[in-house]
């Protein structure tokens, strides 16, 4: 298959009101740069409006746009993997249906890969965001992934960037089922150049990333990356079991009842909740086990348009 210049890969949940935008808008900047030779990949991410529809329509329309289908849902992720992994670009630029990625950054993003970059990402100046829980919430996530995995990832680093064949190649490797392309990407270590943005106001629709999705996009990151997690929960282990032997050598000698049944009511309590706390822990780390040991499909086509 020849080879295009540039692949534009856009992942689709329940987006049927921006893909005409986006699509306009991000050939609008193509075209201005004179690029001639290029795709925009548009992944269906198992929409349940007529997103797939849509995307359906602008394939026969034009052969530079092109589509893929899941079966079901499998998440905004491997959504984004799926489109690598068919994208045939020289570069390949991801970034969000909504239109918060603020498609005239392409023009810049690539001129800064003809000056020798393999990755172009972008932070977002979360300066103007008024949901205080969420900018908590988003600091507290990359300053502890910081610390377990030892990957610089800056602050509010999003999933619209650029990356030359070489980094797409690695991509392409990769297996996992539960795979962090913010992490990964910074874990390559290739040459990078960061651009920081201002996300723009959707157009249509709501955010689909809900507070449990949020979460399990932080666990998989955090979990995907490092070990630390266990040596904590071992070395917690180790404190706690040395604090109740110290509690039952102090209740041998301590004649009181009712300290004695308060101290072990405490004891089973704290023990419990550690214990409980660790197998939910421990369940991350199996499951992922579990889906590479039986080599199990990151995600499944339905369709494909303008794709071979």
């Amino acid at each position: 298959m020849e080879k295009v210049k540039v692949s534009i890969v856009i992942p689709c949940f329940n987006e049927e009101s921006n893909i005409p935008l986006i699509v306009d808008r991000v050939e609008n900047i193509v075209k201005k740069m004179n690029i001639n030779s290029y795709e925009i990949i548009l992944v269906d991410d198992g929409s349940s409006d007529r997103t797939l529809e849509k995307i359906k329509t602008i394939c026969e329309k034009n052969k530079n746009i092109k589509g893929l289908s899941f079966t079901k849902n499998f998440g905004h992720q491997l959504a984004l993997k799926a489109g690598i992994d068919n994208s045939n670009g020289e570069i390949v630029i991801s970034m969000d249906a909504d239109l918060q990625h603020p498609p005239e950054l392409i023009e810049e993003m690539i001129k800064k890969s003809y000056e020798g970059y393999d990755i172009v990402y972008t932070v977002r100046d979360d300066r103007d965001e008024k949901n205080l829980f969420k900018k908590i919430t988003s600091k507290l996530f990359y300053r502890i992934f910081r610390y377990l995995s030892e990957i610089e990832m800056d602050e509010g680093s999003a999933d619209y960037r650029l990356i030359t064949d070489k980094v797409v190649r690695e991509i392409k490797k990769e297996k996992d089922p539960f795979i962090f392309l913010r992490g990964l990407i910074a874990n390559y270590e290739f040459k990078s150049f960061k651009i920081k943005y201002k996300p723009s106001k959707r157009v249509h629709g709501e955010s689909k990333y809900s507070f449990k999705k949020m979460l399990n996009l932080a666990l998989s990151g955090i979990f995907g990356f490092s070990l630390k997690p266990l040596k904590i929960l071992l070395l917690i282990g180790l404190i706690l079991s040395m604090v109740t032997i110290f509690f039952y050598l102090f209740l041998m000698i301590f004649d009181g009842m009712d300290i004695k049944i308060w101290l072990i009511g405490e004891t089973l309590s704290v023990l419990s909740f550690f214990v409980f706390f660790s197998l939910y822990i421990f369940s991350y780390y199996f499951e992922r086990v579990f889906f590479l040991l039986f080599n199990r499909k990151n995600y499944i086509i339905k369709e494909r348009k303008n794709l071979n």
